[in-house]
């Protein structure tokens, strides 16, 4: 069970991040065409990969798949009111 859950999460990430490394080379045998009329399919299948593989990307990183030191696991803490970063140490 526990493999299956890890493999479906791996699977799933190294799609979208196929998807966004195709996407860019489209775009880039896009930009190296040349001309003009030449490389606008190139451009917008690249463009059109890019934003599916970050689509898929956030939508597995919500649908909770492993994420080591998620913000879920940290806990979070309160500023003290006399925090230096913020200035509330400060005489006036």
């Amino acid at each position: 069970m526990l493999l299956r859950f890890l493999a479906g999460g791996i699977a799933a990430r190294l799609a979208s991040y196929s998807a966004i490394g195709l996407g860019f080379w489209l775009l880039y045998r896009a930009f190296g065409a040349g001309g003009g009329a030449a490389g606008i399919g190139w451009g917008i299948g690249g463009g059109i990969l890019i934003l599916l593989g970050m689509f898929l990307l956030v939508s597995v990183g919500r649908a909770g798949g492993f994420a080591p030191g998620a913000a879920s696991d940290i806990e979070q803490e309160e500023d003290s009111p006399s925090d230096s970063v913020h200035g509330g140490n400060q005489g006036g």
